[in-house]
Parts: C-alpha cells; sequence; structure tokens
C-alpha cells in the first residue's frame, strides 16, 4: 500500500518544545515540535509500552516519562542500546496543517 500525507492536526495545536499524542489510522503516534521542525515517533516506549508524548525532550532525545529510557526522535535509536529503534514518520507544515507520512 502505497504511503500518504495525511493531517495529523493544526500547526498551534503542537506546542514548541513538548510532544503530543495524535492518532492517525488506528496508529498511536508522539509528535514533537521542536525549534519550528516537527518528529513522529511511535507512542509506546520499546521498554514497557509507556506513552512518550509526556517525555521530556533535549537535543532531539525525547526520555521516557515511566523508565528513563531515551530515543532520538530523527531516528527511533535508543540511546542505551542502538539496536533497539523505535518506528518514526515523517511529519511536515504545510499551510496550516500538520501532515505525517504514513
Amino acid at each position: 500500500m502505497p504511503k500518504t500525507w495525511v493531517v495529523a492536526g493544526k500547526i498551534q495545536d503542537f506546542e514548541e518544545g513538548k510532544g503530543k499524542e495524535v492518532k492517525v489510522q488506528g496508529q498511536a503516534i508522539a509528535i514533537f515540535r521542536i525549534d519550528q521542525k516537527f518528529y513522529g515517533i511511535e507512542n509506546a516506549c520499546y521498554h514497557q509500552g509507556s506513552p512518550l508524548h509526556d517525555g521530556d525532550v533535549k537535543d532531539c532525545v525525547v526520555t521516557c516519562p515511566a523508565h528513563s529510557w531515551k530515543f532520538r526522535l530523527e531516528s527511533g535509536e535508543c540511546t542505551r542500546d542502538d539496536s533497539i529503534v523505535m518506528r518514526t514518520y515523517s511529519v511536515k507544515a504545510e499551510n496550516d496543517d500538520v501532515l505525517i507520512l504514513i
């Protein structure tokens, strides 16, 4: 099935430096707005499934609020074990919308 850009929300709905959970085609995705750029990562930590959208972000790395596992938003790699990779999504802003490639 070919991928397509889907509206995930309005730009103003995403706070700078924070994450927000969106549900797109049945998938829970955490979208982060960092320095006016958007990043998408699956919203269930690899460790125990805790939601990542509530995690703190520093240098494009999100820290899971439950057990402090850290993941790079650009690649999904876990900082403690780079063989663990979370699914990431391409996200962009267009006009007033935030779009995600699904």
